[in-house]
């Protein structure tokens, strides 16, 4: 209740559908953004999520609407589940939710899963400081840059900019760079979400031309080699990313029917920066996973190459269940 008496929340609007239930925070309207919430978020397809923190009264009236939604779905759920819990943060559009344990200060994620409805997001420990150390661990990340300010769902940039949960720093970022294209890789594991994991792949060119040997390059085609645990690889091929093709080019990459063949980008011309998008992997929570490979690229374009296919490197990244979740 302490975080309360420093500030009450954050008075953003909600989801259409979400805001009665609340009742104390305004709708979304038309023009208005998802992306502000303190407790950061990611998207993967129609999968948005940004978690922001409840004012006091929004946080008793969303505990006491999910209390009574969960006892009529669930009706042999042992009272203890939610003993004591209390939502502090919810993404705008509650599809993820986070309660604390006032009586011993765990912090806890909804997961729409029957056996197992809340799932641990702090360590434990002895004492009753679990809410103060998901905060500061959270705090820290924001600090180090290990989160950062992004846009959540990148074809709709400038708009949706806020703190992306993708990892920024090593070992959970992969970086690799090869014939002039870096390429960066990182998951968020999402116990909401059946997938079980939301991956982020961004690219750039690096260099000059004259270095690289080529002024622009076109993604052609993937190559993904997942390897779980006590399984053999599986080998997956295909053209483009989500049915993207970007092309590449110094300060950012090009928007245009060849590379968005399929218009998934509002706005067409140049976008400054790395080319990013997010898909989803996973079976469940007890996969051990890498999760890396390779994509081809033309220099030029598919229609105009100006030389012969590279491979460009993915080092792999892990696909695991972290101590802290956000």
């Amino acid at each position: 209740v302490d975080c309360w008496r420093l500030v009450d929340g954050q008075d953003l609007p909600l989801d259409p559908q979400v805001a009665p239930m609340v009742r104390s925070l305004p709708p979304l309207a038309d023009g208005d953004e998802w992306s502000h919430g303190l407790f950061g978020g990611y998207q993967c397809y129609d999968h948005e999520i940004c978690n922001v923190f409840l004012p006091l009264e929004a946080a008793k009236n969303i505990t006491q609407h999910f209390a009574a939604m969960l006892k009529d779905r669930v009706p042999d759920m042992e009272e203890t589940v939610l003993a004591n819990k209390m939502v502090f943060g919810m993404s705008f559009n509650a599809a993820k939710v986070l309660f604390v344990d006032l009586k011993d200060g765990q912090v806890y994620i909804f997961t729409r899963k029957n056996r197992s409805i809340l799932e641990l997001a702090v360590p434990s420990g002895d004492g009753k400081d679990g809410f103060l150390r998901w905060f500061e661990e959270y705090a820290r990340r924001l600090d180090s840059g290990y989160f950062s300010i992004d846009y959540l769902r990148p074809e709709e940039a400038p708009l949706q900019s806020g703190i992306s949960l993708f990892p920024c720093a090593a070992p959970e970022l992969t970086v690799c760079v090869t014939n002039g294209v870096e390429v960066r890789a990182s998951a968020i594991y999402m116990p909401e979400h059946q997938a079980g994991w939301t991956y982020s792949i961004a690219m750039r060119l690096v260099g000059t031309k004259e270095e690289r040997g080529f002024e622009m390059c076109q993604l052609v085609s993937r190559h993904w080699e997942i390897v779980e645990e006590g399984h053999e690889p599986e080998r997956v091929d295909g053209d483009g990313v989500i049915g993207l093709f970007p092309i590449l080019v110094d300060g950012g990459w090009l928007r245009n029917r060849d590379s968005d063949p399929h218009g998934q980008y509002a706005v067409h011309g140049k976008a400054d920066g790395f080319f990013r998008y997010q898909s989803c992997l996973g079976r469940n929570a007890q996969m051990r996973t890498w999760f890396g490979g390779a994509m081809t690229f033309v220099p030029g374009t598919r229609r105009n190459p100006s030389g012969k296919a590279f491979r460009v490197k993915v080092e792999p990244f892990k696909l695991h269940v972290p101590e802290f979740l956000y």
